[in-house]
């Protein structure tokens, strides 16, 4: 009962987020509401591989900004409640072997060898909307109307042979890999 309750104010939390309107934010920054985004993203994630998800995930980042950062410290506070999360950032998407989710920021140098990487070893892929337009995301953060909002590549999903809870799926935009 008390997970449940943990998952439906999480689910609570991530609307609020996406669809609050402009300045609810207050002092906080767009990099740590992405990362919140991501770290949290984490709960929803039902099948990596085909397999129910364990109690620990690791979180893999490529590429240097102030999201990356925020991601590592929201993992070392493990702000994610009920799962251990453990985080790295990978200098070259050759070292991107052992994540479960994968957050490709703007400054990544070769986004699309790294999807095609993460998707092989069933990792979930997250990034911005300026990565998206190179490499086909699972998920997508993007800003519209000074809002943050999501959309999820149900192609990308099933390469990754990742399954989302239906929960992010309602409030996500949906796409498929021929709408991009």
């Amino acid at each position: 009962m008390v997970k449940a309750l943990y998952r439906i104010g999480i689910a609570a939390l991530l609307q609020w987020a996406a669809f609050s309107p402009p300045g609810a934010f207050g002092q906080v920054s767009e990099a740590e509401v992405r990362a919140v985004f991501v770290v949290k993203l984490a709960s929803f994630i039902e099948q990596i591989g085909g397999e129910t998800k364990g109690d620990s995930l690791v979180i893999a980042a490529l590429g240097k900004d102030l999201t990356v950062d925020f991601i590592h410290a929201l993992c070392a506070t493990n702000a994610s409640g009920e799962m251990y999360l453990s985080c790295y950032t990978a200098d070259a998407a050759r070292n991107i072997d052992s994540c479960d989710i994968l957050y490709i920021s703007a400054a990544c140098e070769n986004p699309v060898e790294a999807v095609r990487r993460a998707e092989i070893n069933n990792c979930l892929t997250i990034g911005e909307e300026a990565v998206a337009k190179e490499a086909k995301l699972a998920v997508t953060l993007f800003t519209f109307e000074k809002k943050l909002r999501l959309r999820v590549n149900l192609d990308a999903l099933e390469r990754a042979q990742v399954r989302l809870s239906a929960r992010v799926l309602k409030l996500a935009e949906i796409v498929r890999d021929a709408d991009l």
